[in-house]
């Protein structure tokens, strides 16, 4: 039963194929462990562009601020 009604609805038509989601995560997690970021000097941004790469391909507006 759910607090929100008709969530099932979408679960049935949408279903989620989670071990193909776990794998995935863990190639892109992964890789983003593989960039270096030591410190110094602090090579964050290619981290950070890393992630807004992955976000675009997604479709996810991605926007880096220098700080």
């Amino acid at each position: 039963m759910s607090a929100v009604p008709h969530a099932g609805d979408a679960q049935d038509r949408y279903p989620v194929d989670w071990p193909a989601v776990a794998t995935e995560s863990m190639e892109y997690f992964s890789a983003l462990l593989r960039t270096d970021t030591s410190n110094p000097p602090g090579n964050e941004t290619e981290a950070a562009r890393y992630l807004q790469r992955i976000l675009q391909q997604e479709g996810i507006e991605a926007e880096l601020f220098a700080l």
